[in-house]
């Protein structure tokens, strides 16, 4: 079995063991908004979308929205921005201004933002490709569109994906 291995890390020099990655569940109580964007071309369409979940998984609708909720999990597999937001903006960037804002609203709201790996945010990423050919700004769904069925069953059942 060694050399066996030993043969194939020779043969496939950038080949690594896969990680595996499954969506966290949060504490009872606590809401999770995974976020993603998109874009189609450059220039082009662009987009983003969210997805609010508790702890189960299980999808929250609009009204979660109009509510002012506090103590919430934000993830993203957009590691710039994340980046951005969490060390700041240089004096010169034209984000400055919008970076501080979001940094205000997370420190007043009490809300906790992450980079997570691509492989982890699934649904949000389907969700964002789906978004970037729409016409109209904003639109809550009071229930998942079919295509991320699957993918929020496979987060509520902790099935993990390969992360090569």
């Amino acid at each position: 079995m060694e050399i066996q291995e030993a043969f194939h890390n020779i043969l496939n020099p950038n080949f690594r063991d896969p990680q595996l990655t499954v969506w966290s569940c949060l504490i009872v109580g606590k809401l999770k908004l995974n976020m993603d964007g998109s874009s189609k071309e450059d220039p082009g369409q662009s987009g983003y979308k969210e997805l609010l979940r508790d702890e189960l998984g299980t999808w929250r609708t609009n009204h979660y929205h109009a509510k002012g909720l506090t103590n919430i999990d934000i993830e993203s597999d957009s590691q710039t921005a994340m980046e951005l937001i969490l060390d700041g903006a240089e004096m010169n960037s034209p984000y400055r201004a919008l970076i501080e804002d979001a940094n205000f609203l997370l420190g007043r709201c009490q809300c906790s933002i992450t980079s997570i790996p691509r492989e982890t945010n699934s649904c949000a990423d389907d969700l964002a490709n789906l978004g970037v050919n729409q016409q109209e700004l904003t639109i809550f769904l009071d229930d998942p569109p079919n295509s991320i069925c699957p993918l929020l069953i496979t987060d509520m059942r902790n099935i993990s994906s390969s992360r090569d």
